[in-house]
């Protein structure tokens, strides 16, 4: 008995050694992101009257659009569904600048859609942050789509 309650006893103890705080700070630390910005509502306006998304909806007019205001492409593009075969061809006659290199990183069905995810590679490394994600019906109708991508890395 004496074996049990000293074995609780240290257990007790060492767990509170191991529950401490971190104090440490580094001065050089660099953080990935370090602010959450707001969407610029005149931006985004300028963005949906520009020529890329007005062409679009010429032939697509039920659909609406938050842009990713880094790269002046979708961040999220939704609206009546589309029937297309092949997105990365669909999104390329739609005027829409993809980078060369978008691997397949995900592709989730359930009993009514399927997203798919792409990843932008340069060089053969990852782009952290990049994403070209697509939302389909069952029916193989684009849905959403979203284009977190950078043309412009040299």
């Amino acid at each position: 008995m004496k074996k049990v309650i000293s074995l609780l006893l240290v257990s007790i103890i060492s767990i509170g050694l191991f529950a401490t705080k971190h104090n440490h700070t580094d001065e050089y630390e660099v953080r990935y992101v370090k602010v959450k910005s707001e969407l610029n509502k005149q931006y985004q306006e300028q963005l949906r009257n520009s020529i890329l998304w007005q062409d679009f909806r010429a032939s697509n007019p039920d659909w609406f659009v938050i842009f990713n205001e880094n790269n002046q492409l979708p961040h999220r593009a939704f609206g009546e569904p589309i029937y297309t075969n092949d997105l990365i061809s669909f999104l390329t006659t739609n005027n829409f600048s993809l980078p060369n290199d978008l691997r397949l990183k995900s592709e989730i069905k359930n009993d009514k859609y399927t997203n798919k995810s792409y990843v932008q590679y340069y060089n053969n490394m990852e782009v952290i942050g990049s994403n070209l994600y697509a939302k389909f019906s069952q029916n193989n109708e684009l849905i959403a789509f979203g284009l977190d991508v950078y043309n412009d890395i040299n």
